[in-house]
């Protein structure tokens, strides 16, 4: 099939994986849709699969993701789920989106993005991010 590592073996990641923050991974050929794919049937769920909109795809350590963290920030500050926001364009955005209050997927963002968020941005090159703050801060 498409998988790059099929006639070489496995990645030695087995050695490294306890010592893990982040793996960035490219190809030459492969789009990124087609990259994130390949290593999420190789290395999930013992690796997160991503991609922050860059050519290179990202893998982290399970758990190791915006919206577990986010959900363990705000369990520390005593802020309620229903009480968060959050915005987000790309892949490696999906789990924040997912568990804030309101997700905001910018007007640009990925199509995957775009169905995952309960709630819409303008595109970022018109302050999108800015121009939901001031309307959120007005309506309180």
């Amino acid at each position: 099939g498409n998988d790059p590592w099929a006639k070489s073996g496995e990645p030695p990641l087995a050695a490294v994986t306890d010592q893990l923050v982040k793996i960035m991974v490219g190809h030459p050929t492969f789009t990124l849709d087609e990259l994130r794919v390949i290593l999420e049937a190789r290395f999930s769920p013992r690796l997160e699969v991503s991609s922050s909109g860059s050519v290179f795809a990202e893998m982290t350590a399970p758990g190791a993701e915006k919206g577990q963290a986010l959900a363990r920030l705000c369990a520390e500050l005593g802020i309620d789920q229903p009480h968060t926001a959050a915005f987000g364009d790309q892949h490696n955005d999906l789990g924040m989106l997912r568990w804030v209050g309101r997700g905001y997927a910018m007007a640009n963002a990925d199509p995957a993005i775009l169905e995952a968020a309960s709630h819409r941005a303008p595109h970022h090159g018109e302050n999108g991010v800015a121009r939901v703050i001031e309307r959120l801060l007005a309506s309180r």
